[in-house]
């Protein structure tokens, strides 16, 4: 990438990034903002989502292809990334840790599911055999989360429990991304030894086995880390 499309692509990130601040502080009202996220924020997170996913596509074809010895498959390290991610989700019983934060996220993935809308359920009623939402609130949660979340529930039906099969798959792809950078950046051993010790820690177990949004900030995290190797190469 050349010095003038770097430059042009920061002078765009400005723009957007003053747009945004104009138009969520000044620009609309809070009442009007909070019917658009309501009504319109599920398919602004599947657009976005499907967007994001096509350009990462697009990064893994171009990313340059590594060195022999690299493209072997690694079986020592990936099982170490498979124990680890079994040690985390066995060290604790599945549940909703922080009750507040995490009830209210399954909440809105139920409307994001059932209704496509944006809102923590507040009132509901079983109307001859079909269950309506009849009234609710935009959370202050962001929704990436929860949209995955009804993604899930489409595919298996709406089950609290999906909230643990979620975090369980995004545990493993948090140590798979751990070791893969890791070895990328500083070898084979970097990225055991980083497994091993996000295997210790208590609180990432506590969160691999709950309904909260952190190890999904941990795995786009580390998603960010990676397309920035990409770039700076």
């Amino acid at each position: 990438m050349n010095f003038a499309v770097m430059n042009s692509r920061v002078i765009l990130l400005a723009v957007s990034a003053g747009l945004a601040c104009w138009l969520g502080f000044w620009a609309v009202p809070g009442d009007v903002a909070l019917g658009w996220i309501r009504n319109y924020g599920y398919w602004v997170m599947l657009g976005t989502t499907a967007w994001f996913a096509w350009a990462v596509i697009r990064v893994l074809r171009r990313w340059p292809r590594p060195r022999a010895e690299a493209r072997r498959f690694d079986g020592w390290g990936w099982a170490v990334v498979v124990a680890a991610t079994w040690l985390l989700t066995v060290h604790e019983p599945f549940g909703f840790k922080i009750v507040m934060d995490e009830i209210l996220l399954l909440g809105t993935s139920m409307s994001m599911h059932l209704d496509r809308l944006v809102q923590v359920p507040y009132r509901a009623h079983d109307i001859q055999g079909v269950f309506l939402i009849m009234d609710g609130a935009v959370d202050k949660r962001p929704l990436f989360f929860p949209f995955l979340l009804s993604l899930l529930h489409d595919f298996l039906g709406y089950r609290p429990a999906n909230a643990w099969v979620l975090n369980v798959g995004l545990t493993g792809g948090f140590m798979a991304l751990v070791f893969g950078l890791g070895r990328r950046l500083l070898g084979r051993l970097a990225g055991v030894v980083g497994v091993v010790l996000l295997a210790g820690l208590p609180l990432l177990a506590q969160n691999a086995n709950g309904g909260g949004f952190e190890v999904l900030n941990l795995v786009m995290i580390l998603v960010c880390v990676g397309l920035g190797i990409r770039m700076l190469e």
